[in-house]
């Protein structure tokens, strides 16, 4: 029978049927035949499946988040990686009934508007606006074709829409405004004394036995994480263009045709006066210091001396003595309200005060310097280096397909393809799933590397586009699975934590026993003295308080206001394990009369997005209850 295949596998119908699998091969890709099956699916909201495809790219992109905000070092694999997959699908059934409301209430996110929106993204933006080769870069390096991210912008762009619609339906009154003022603005009095942790360590002392203990109650804690290192290749568009030769004719050639290119930026000359407020200072000290802003421009338009103002009047020390000036500089320099106010202002014109992260700044615009184009010799680097880049485009790419060709045709060495192409192998020192120096902090980098492909079948990775023109090929060197940590390595640590154990416990005990004096009627003072400890008394005390420790201002704005001529009396444990009892003497409720309109609205503004965001959670609950939701947890693993 198998010859009788072998003989009719050589005639005209057999060669048709190969074709059309190539074909099929070409035009669908080999990876859609061992991919996740898009037919598995993972939840069913209402009458639309979410398939195991879609969450499986929900949840990598989960975890590169999550790498993003936790640092390349954070590994990973500490995570409940159960947990994390059930919040992944929790959001994206969240997702689904938003869009199926968006959808039934005929909200819509059409083309030119989703394309004015992407255009609008600053990490596609060059220094003339929208930049198409930032945007290609930036979808190859985040792994997106363009109609995937389009396809998931718009529906983020759609259940953006909804939130913001439902959000804005909170309305907050004027007496919720002032009671949150009387709130915001209390101050307190209050004395506490600190109980240290630190004076009770040496009278501490830890047996064999309590370490052991630990030591085998904790054994999953004491656990060295997976690491590998790796072999790998770099080919990179910068160095094939440094290789590059060019001519000085070449170098003439190119500037007289883009001199356009080499003008030296405009610079402006500028004074200002400064009143200090940080962007996150209390609302009233930022209203504060818009009025003597005003005050100052009032003064200004009256006929005073801008030098003289200055010099009495601005908080920037490194100009108030020259009379607020600032010098010349150009574009990228000053804070971004700062500058643009500048750049749109004639000579000698003085600006309405300017908001900044720094303050209120009242500007006077000094001069203007037009930009001018630089000789050659000054750019004579900057041409060069252009022309070396726009060689090096064409071989660059040329190397690059060389590299995944020889990297796919020799899966076992990265030697053949390095010695063609002429590139050095370079070894990485071991990592973990949070990745490490260098290229080892790219997500792509670590990802591959971890990946069964490299990891068990111990074969070259797919070429890898990272930024800057650099391309990547690796494969494992070493694996090092997780080990236990042997007890040896880990005494002095559990020494450690379990003397910190039992003096955090001391000295909360004493902190308890002098809580119970101070109840009692016992002079805080006296109590101190006897400790050896300091009674520290506080009049005013406003909740951003940085003076006094954190945790003890937010106990001391936790205790019941005290009836006239009493105390209140709370403790609380620092992080540093010190122990703190508080005394909480009166409470002084903000004057909402005091306020202006300006603090009036940013505080209503930040109550209703408050309000606004219970509203939303409401109305998602209500959108979940209301629909059909099924989940299949045994098809997430």
């Amino acid at each position: 029978m198998l010859q009788g295949i072998r003989d009719r596998a050589q005639g005209v119908l057999m060669w048709i049927i190969v074709g059309l699998i190539i074909a099929t091969f070409a035009l669908w890709g080999i990876h859609q035949y061992f991919g996740p099956d898009a037919n598995v699916v993972v939840a069913k909201v209402n009458d639309r499946e979410l398939t195991l495809p879609e969450f499986q790219d929900a949840y990598q992109r989960q975890r590169f988040r999550l790498q993003a905000m936790l640092g390349p070092q954070f590994d990973l694999g500490r995570l409940d990686d159960r947990r994390l997959k059930r919040e992944t699908l929790q959001q994206m059934i969240d997702q689904e009934v938003m869009l199926q409301s968006a959808a039934a209430h005929g909200l819509r996110v059409g083309d030119e508007q989703l394309a004015l929106q992407i255009r609008a993204i600053s990490a596609f933006q060059a220094d003339d606006g929208f930049s198409q080769a930032q945007y290609e870069s930036w979808l190859r390096n985040q792994g997106y074709s363009p109609g995937y991210f389009e396809h998931n912008f718009r529906r983020s762009l759609l259940t953006d829409q909804l939130q913001s619609a439902v959000a804005s339906s909170a309305l907050v009154t004027e007496a919720a405004v002032d009671q949150a003022l009387r709130l915001q603005e209390q101050t307190r009095d209050f004395a506490y004394l600190l109980v240290p942790m630190s004076a009770f360590r040496n009278q501490v002392d830890i047996s064999e036995d309590e370490t052991k203990d630990y030591y085998e109650s904790r054994r999953a804690s004491f656990v060295n994480p997976e690491q590998v290192s790796v072999e790998y290749l770099v080919l990179s568009k910068g160095t094939i263009a440094e290789q590059i030769s060019i001519e000085q004719s070449e170098l003439e050639r190119r500037y007289g045709e883009q001199k356009a290119n080499y003008v030296a930026a405009e610079q402006r000359r500028a004074s200002h006066i400064l009143i200090a407020a940080a962007q996150d200072a209390p609302a009233g000290e930022i209203a504060a210091a818009e009025k003597k802003a005003q005050e100052l421009s009032q003064r200004l338009a009256a006929g005073e001396s801008f030098e003289e103002l200055a010099k009495a009047e601005s908080d920037d020390p490194g100009s108030a003595d020259l009379g607020g000036d600032l010098g010349y500089f150009s574009r990228g320099v000053m804070d971004k309200p700062f500058e643009e106010a500048v750049f749109a202002m004639q000579s000698g014109e003085i600006s309405d005060p300017v908001r900044s992260s720094f303050g209120f700044h009242i500007i006077r615009l000094e001069g203007v310097q037009a930009g001018e184009v630089k000789p050659l010799a000054e750019v004579q680097e900057q041409v060069r280096r252009e022309l070396q880049l726009e060689k090096a485009e064409h071989l660059y790419f040329e190397q690059a397909e060389q590299l995944a060709n020889l990297a796919f045709e020799n899966p076992d060495t990265l030697e053949i393809a390095a010695e063609a192409i002429g590139l050095e192998v370079q070894e990485s020192e071991f990592f973990g799933r949070g990745g490490g120096p260098g290229i080892l902090a790219d997500r792509k980098v670590v990802a591959a590397a971890f990946a069964d492909e490299v990891l068990v079948n111990g074969n070259n990775s797919e070429p890898l586009e990272l930024a800057n023109g650099r391309i990547v090929v690796l494969r494992a060197k070493e694996h090092r699975p997780p080990s236990d940590r042997a007890l040896e390595e880990v005494r002095s640590e559990i020494v450690s934590l379990l003397t910190d154990d039992k003096a955090r416990e001391m000295a909360t005990a004493q902190g308890q026993l002098a809580l119970k004096a101070l109840r009692e009627g016992a002079d805080g003072e006296a109590i101190a003295k006897e400790r050896d400890l300091k009674w520290s008394a506080r009049e005013e005390v406003a909740r951003t308080d940085s003076s006094t420790p954190a945790a003890v201002v937010k106990r001391a704005f936790q205790l019941n206001r005290p009836s006239p001529g009493e105390s209140v009396y709370g403790s609380t444990v620092l992080p540093s394990g010190d122990f703190a009892l508080i005394s909480l003497t009166a409470v002084q409720d903000g004057d909402p009369d005091a306020s202006n309109k300006a603090t009036r609205d940013a505080l209503r503004a930040s109550l209703e997005r408050g309000l606004g965001e219970e509203v939303f959670s409401g109305f998602l609950q209500a959108l979940r209850a209301g629909s059909s939701i099924e989940t299949f947890a045994d098809n997430l693993e």
